[in-house]
């Protein structure tokens, strides 16, 4: 049996949180809460940014990271870094950070945010950065065959490319795109078969597909939806049997097996206390899991998958190959010092068959 075996460091930081669950939804925290069961803390308000709305919040497993947004007079293109474990706001830089806006989308991919698209009253954007809390500095990401500007978007990161879809400039789009922080590129998801125009939508990850339902077109509110696969670039129209009443402005969040849409406003403009489940996740063709494995006071991150065929596997880790070994349905791979969240999946050589994602976050401050 030929297994990937690759020892650890001794000064590899904690893994703390290992899941089989979608991408999408925000890491674990890697540190102890300390926190009071059904309580409140107040935020420190010392070196906080100023007050905002329609801003973009993302959590990196340690910090809250805010940015852009309305000011009341101004758009903003500033921001900070929230720290629970001390209660401290840490100013961002402003070198190369895209220009002042709101109602933009952000999201997070294990070391970087990226924030795409908003307005600013005026301009309606189709340019973004990709945001480094490590450095503190910010990167453009290219806007070669990027989608049209808009913004009441969706963005879901998938563990390798961020998709954003819907959202308006001077109409409501059936358009979107998927953006690779890798190769700094942008490649346009498919329209054929793709959900009407809308905005005020939502969108969830699910660990193949994107599904998004709801939203409105400025006439319309919609019930419909449609599950888009990155692999096939492909679109499959959501069931209407038992659909929710339609609505824009809900949320939704991914159950690892259901949507779960709730609230909103229907087109009476009444507030709804309605919703509804979507099974939507057909299920991998096998099923990847990770544990840590500690020898001698070295770690390795032991993955493990069935069924197994005996065939050739790939082993990615942020959807890059790391090995490729014998699909005996168990391989080790090393992290070395390195720190954040990873997502590791295996998949056929033969088939092209993919596992679902597993997330991993390690966190930083050593043993």
């Amino acid at each position: 049996m030929k297994k990937f075996r690759l020892a650890l460091v001794a000064s590899l930081p904690l893994l703390v949180f290992l899941s089989t669950a979608n991408c999408t939804p925000p890491a674990k925290s890697d540190q102890p809460s300390g926190c009071i069961d059904n309580n409140w803390t107040v935020t420190s308000t010392s070196d906080a940014p100023e007050g905002r709305t329609n801003h973009t919040a993302v959590w990196t497993g340690t910090e809250m990271i805010v940015w852009g947004g309305f000011g009341g007079t101004q758009y903003l293109n500033t921001g900070a870094r929230y720290n629970p474990s001390t209660n401290t706001w840490t100013a961002m830089s402003t070198a190369n950070a895209p220009s002042p806006r709101w109602n933009h989308k952000a999201v997070w991919t294990g070391t970087e945010m990226i924030v795409w698209g908003g307005w600013d009253g005026s301009a309606v954007f189709n340019t973004g950065a990709r945001y480094n809390p490590s450095t503190d500095t910010w990167t453009p990401i290219s806007t070669t065959n990027a989608s049209i500007g808009r913004y009441d978007c969706t963005a879901v990161w998938t563990g390798t490319e961020m998709i954003v879809w819907g959202g308006t400039n001077v109409v409501s789009l059936n358009t979107g795109g998927r953006y690779n922080p890798n190769t700094d590129s942008w490649t346009a998801t498919s329209t054929t078969d793709a959900p009407k125009g809308r905005a005020h939508h939502t969108a969830v990850w699910t660990g193949t597909d994107m599904i998004v339902w709801g939203g409105y077109d400025s006439t319309l509110y919609y019930n419909t939806g449609g599950r888009y696969n990155p692999s096939a670039d492909t679109w499959t129209a959501t069931s209407m049997t038992n659909v929710p009443v339609a609505r824009d402005t809900h949320t939704a969040v991914w159950t690892d097996s259901e949507m779960i849409v709730w609230g909103g406003i229907d087109s009476n403009v009444n507030r709804l206390n309605t919703g509804g489940r979507y099974c939507g996740q057909p299920g991998p063709p096998f099923i990847l899991d990770a544990r840590v494995h500690r020898q001698g006071g070295k770690r390795a991150v032991v993955l493990t998958w069935s069924p197994a065929d005996g065939g050739s596997i790939s082993v990615l880790r942020n959807g890059v190959v790391v090995h490729t070994t014998d699909d005996d349905g168990a391989a080790e791979d090393k992290l070395g010092t390195h720190t954040g969240t990873f997502f590791y999946q295996v998949c056929e050589t033969d088939s092209g068959d993919c596992s679902n994602q597993v997330r991993v976050v390690v966190q930083g401050t050593g043993d």
